[in-house]
């Protein structure tokens, strides 16, 4: 007893106790009273009884149960049921537990096993369990009830095969008497009921059938396909298809079948309802023949075929109107065939039938074909010829509407006419005129297209052979002559190229191909052909021609120039010198300074013959055009004269251009100079300049110049003009109009030669008597180059000893340039090759200079020469010098930011100005390290 319990019976009386124990006693009394009844009741019912405490061990267990189980009931009572019951405690201790931990009974609960009194036969138990409470409602046990229900189960299940035979009889009387044959199958194939009507139809008696297999009747049939079909019809249900049966004398017959899967007992059949369905299919075929033969004249017809009754409602509709209208026949069948028509005869079409119906009078009916617009599923309308007949069917009236699709027809009639529309258009577009001439009578007939290139109008009188030689340039006549006589007496072809005087005066050029026609005995009957208009091919042959020679003229002079320049090099240099020697002779000083000038005047010439060429060194960038061109008419107006007025027209959003701008300066000059030239009485001269985006025309051909944006600079005069044969040559050098000695031919071969250097065009415009202009094109540059650095102020001219390599192949020239360069205060070392100049650079730490020539012998120029150099002597200053700049220190014309270059000839102040300012600024260096 607990401390507690003890202190509560510690606190009551005697007599409390006495009443309390008394009252125990009776309730005890009266649970074993209850409990014995229930074990009494329990001995006479064949009904299992045991109770289990919470250790799950058998407290009391009736004989019936104890009997069950096959052990004592004293061999139960206080032990587990694990250890009573091994194989079953597994399938019932989680019940006890259940009941134990919840309070909450389980009834029902069934299971089948072998009891050791009957082994060998399974026996069906139900149970239910109580919990067994206290006073305080406390769980202390459980009670189970176990009763044998294995004879009802088997009285019901026999119950329910007895229902099943007399359905499966009542299903088989049925079928007996049904007019289908029907056969079940079970899941091998094997044929388990067949009835009477399945016998009549396969010849076979039923216990014939009853031995056979589906295979022995149907012929397409193997029983792995039957075994997959049963489960397909098990899982997805029934099925209906059409097959063929063999009768027991062999004969096949269609029929039609219906499977579906059946369930009876514990089995699983096929019950297969077969029709036999020949006279149906005899129908079928014959109905499908006369069909076929009646859709198949409707098939080959080309035309649209549509029957329609009364009420205009469609009654069939062939594969030609399937096609034409874009419904099918399934679409259309019974609607109204107005549905097919387009405005007015949609909506008129039902009244076109009651009033032939009333009048017997149609508006389309018996007429013969008519042209309507038919209307397309897709809204599209088609062209359609159709013709309406009539005619009496089983004694209904049936009309029949034959249309025939006439889009090809329309169509090919307007593709003749787009075609003669876009031959005339190609004709005009290519400048292609067509002619023919009578030859007996001279009689022509030309194109419009022809006419507009005669320049003469369509309208006027057809033209004779006289007429048409009145067009033709007189220098040309005798070529066409020719090449007629050549044609009619030859092959018959002709082709020829001619000039035309056009009615308005304009000369054009024309192509022309011709075909003589003969009868059979070979007489010429007329010719036939084309006349091209060729005159702007004509003009860029002529272009192509005077650029390629331009080209020729150029390298010739580019050789010429270099040349040149060499022996320039040594007659300047020398001169010079002499000079320098008979300082105070004024007689001999007099005839230097003539023979100086021509020096100076003969490398002014090969400079402009290299502007020409395109050879001479640019140094270009970023120039404003508009300030040049107002620095230079400024200039201009003083030296023009009065009779000469000179304006601009400036572009306010000009783009700048990349260029050299002394050269642009010295073009410029040039025009302006020539333009005065052209206006000996006076007149005016205007520059213009503006922007020539990509693309845009402006006058300009070629395919190289289209890309891009362009700045056009155009110096117009009023003068006298040019023809077009000195148009032709105005850019050749030594080509002038001028008197001679007024004139060296050079000026506008200098600018053509420098505007095509720096990538740009050059265009003359003139006409005599009217003017002449001369438009740049030159490209724009980039907006964010930087301008021009200004030029550092002039450096001391005499050197202060500082040492220079000169590398020159050429002797005289190189001797040259040492005595001018010691006279100028530098000490020299020379060397005729480059090998040589690099083994003197490595033993003569003290050079700081290197003036080479560009191009040198055995194998190594100039550049070649710098560049090994400056990788022994990072610091090392290079001078080049050159009478002929194609070559890698210049990039298309354009020096390469750094290099010095000084251009033969040179004068001797000319380089004693470029050698200070490359060795000036550290000449003081120089000598502290010395």
């Amino acid at each position: 007893m607990t401390d507690h319990a003890k202190s509560a019976v510690g606190r009551m009386t005697k007599a409390q106790l006495v009443r309390e124990l008394k009252s125990l006693r009776r309730k005890v009394a009266d649970k074993d009273r209850l409990l014995a009844e229930l074990i009494r009741n329990y001995k006479e019912v064949p009904i299992g009884l045991c109770v289990i405490d919470l250790n799950l061990r058998y407290v009391h267990i009736n004989d019936w149960l104890a009997e069950i189980n096959g052990v004592p009931v004293e061999e139960h009572l206080g032990r587990t049921v694990r250890e009573v019951l091994p194989d079953v405690a597994e399938g019932v201790e989680p019940h006890f537990r259940h009941v134990i931990e919840t309070g909450e009974p389980i009834l029902g609960g069934t299971v089948e096993v072998e009891t050791p009194a009957r082994p060998g036969i399974k026996r069906t138990f139900r149970h239910n369990y109580y919990p067994v409470m206290s006073g305080d409602a406390t769980v202390v046990g459980v009670s189970c009830v176990v009763e044998d229900i294995t004879e009802r189960k088997r009285a019901e299940a026999e119950l329910r095969q007895s229902e099943a035979n007399e359905a499966l009889q009542r299903a088989q009387f049925a079928l007996d008497h049904a007019s289908d044959a029907a056969i079940w199958l079970d899941r091998d194939g094997h044929v388990v009921y067949a009835n009477t009507a399945t016998e009549m139809m396969l010849g076979y008696s039923r216990d014939e059938l009853l031995s056979s297999s589906v295979t022995d009747y149907d012929p397409d049939a193997s029983l792995d396909d039957f075994r997959r079909a049963f489960e397909r019809i098990k899982v997805g249900g029934p099925s209906t298809f059409e097959a063929r049966h063999r009768s027991k004398v062999g004969k096949d017959m269609p029929v039609e079948v219906s499977v579906h899967y059946m369930h009876f007992g514990d089995k699983e059949f096929m019950c297969s309802y077969s029709r036999d369905i020949t006279e149906r299919k005899r129908a079928e075929e014959a109905l499908r023949e006369s069909g076929e033969r009646t859709r198949a004249v409707l098939d080959n017809v080309a035309d649209c075929v549509v029957t329609m009754d009364e009420k205009g409602r469609i009654q069939s509709f062939n594969p030609a109107a399937e096609r034409a209208f874009g419904y099918t026949e399934d679409e259309v069948m019974g609607r109204n065939v107005r549905m097919l028509m387009a405005e007015p005869d949609r909506t008129g079409h039902d009244g076109y039938i009651r009033s032939y119906l009333k009048t017997g009078k149609g508006k389309i009916l018996g007429i013969g074909p008519r042209e309507v617009t038919g209307r397309r599923k897709d809204g599209a309308t088609l062209p359609l010829e159709l013709a309406v007949s009539e005619m009496f069917v089983g004694g209904k009236r049936v009309f029949i509407g034959a249309m025939r699709d006439i889009t090809e027809r329309k169509r090919a009639e307007e593709a003749l006419r787009e075609s003669e529309t876009r031959l005339v258009n190609a004709h005009r577009i290519a400048r292609l005129g067509a002619w023919e001439r009578d030859l007996a009578s001279g009689e022509m007939h030309w194109s419009d297209e022809c006419c507009r290139i005669f320049g003469v109008s369509p309208e006027d009188p057809e033209p004779r052979l006289d007429l048409f030689n009145r067009f033709v340039h007189p220098d040309d006549r005798a070529l066409i002559e020719a090449a007629d006589k050549r044609a009619i007496k030859g092959d018959g072809h002709s082709s020829v190229d001619f000039r035309v005087i056009r009615a308005d005066g304009e000369v054009r050029y024309v192509h022309s191909d011709g075909e003589v026609t003969f009868d059979d005995g070979g007489k010429p009957l007329r010719m036939i052909g084309t006349n091209r208009d060729i005159t702007e091919r004509k003009q860029m042959e002529m272009e192509l021609l005077q650029a390629q020679k331009m080209e020729l003229v150029g390298q010739l002079t580019g050789g010429i120039a270099h040349d040149f320049n060499n022996l320039l090099a040594v007659i300047l240099g020398n001169l010079e010198l002499v000079e320098e020697e008979l300082a105070g002779n004024e007689a001999v000083g007099e005839l230097l300074q003539w023979a100086i000038g021509a020096a100076d005047s003969a490398a002014a010439l090969t400079q402009q013959l290299l502007a020409f060429s395109r050879k001479q060194p640019l140094r270009p960038r970023s120039t404003r055009v508009n300030e040049l061109v107002g620095k230079l008419v400024n200039l201009s107006r003083r030296t023009l004269g009065e009779t000469i007025a000179i304006k601009t027209a400036l572009a306010r959003d000009l783009w700048a251009t990349y260029v050299d701008p002394g050269q642009l300066e010295a073009a410029l000059l040039n025009l302006v100079v020539n333009a005065r030239d052209a206006m000996p009485k006076g007149g005016g001269i205007t520059i213009e300049t503006r922007n020539r985006a990509a693309g845009e025309d402006g006058g300009v051909t070629g395919e190289e110049f289209d890309a891009g944006d362009h700045v056009m600079i155009a110096v117009s005069d009023t003068g006298s003009g040019m023809p077009p044969e000195v148009i032709e040559r105005v850019f050749e050098p030594f080509f002038t109009t001028k008197d001679v000695g007024k004139g060296s031919g050079l000026g506008l071969s200098m600018v053509y030669g420098f505007v095509r250097q720096s990538g740009g065009r050059v265009i003359v415009q003139s006409e005599v008597g009217k003017g002449t202009t001369v438009r740049l094109y030159l490209p724009r540059a980039d907006e964010t180059e930087a301008p021009e650095p200004a030029a550092p102020g002039r450096p001391q001219i005499r050197g202060q000893g500082q040492t220079i390599l000169v590398v020159e192949d050429d002797a005289e020239v190189r001797a040259l340039a040492v005595r001018v360069i010691e006279g100028l205060g530098y000490r020299v070392c020379e060397a005729a090759n480059a090998a040589s100049a690099l083994e003197i650079l490595a033993e003569r730490p003290e050079i700081e200079l290197l003036f080479t020539d560009l191009v040198l012998p055995g194998g190594m120029g100039g550049t070649d020469l710098a560049r090994e150099a400056r990788r022994l002597r990072p610091e090392l200053h290079v001078l080049y010098a050159s009478g002929y700049t194609e070559d890698a220190i210049v990039r298309h014309g354009w020096l390469d930011d750094g290099v010095e270059l000084i251009e033969k000839p040179y004068r001797k102040e000319m380089l004693a100005g470029r050698l200070a300012a490359l060795l000036g600024a550290d000449a003081a260096g120089t000598r502290a390290r010395r």
